[in-house]
């Protein structure tokens, strides 16, 4: 993440910031994963990017099945802290 904000952030031109992003965007959408509005309720955003911490990774996301949507069994803690 600290990567796709310094190339956000840079000065350079807007083309050279996309073949930044290109050559990083593979790695960085292993990272990402698409949910619906709804379910980033109470989540704080950055640069248009919603971040949850490792810590609490197990109450959002199952390896096996992907988010857990907020109908589904969720840890009571909720909230999530923005690098």
């Amino acid at each position: 993440m600290e990567r796709y904000v310094r190339i956000l952030e840079s000065r350079s031109s807007g083309l050279e910031r996309k073949e930044e992003f290109l050559r990083m965007k593979e790695d960085f959408y292993n990272y990402v994963t698409n949910v619906p509005a709804r379910e980033i309720s109470g989540l704080e955003e950055t640069n248009g990017f919603y971040h949850i911490p490792l810590s609490e990774i197990s109450s959002f996301y199952d390896e096996n099945t992907g988010f857990v949507h907020a109908n589904q069994s969720r840890s009571t803690k909720q909230e999530a802290h923005i690098y």
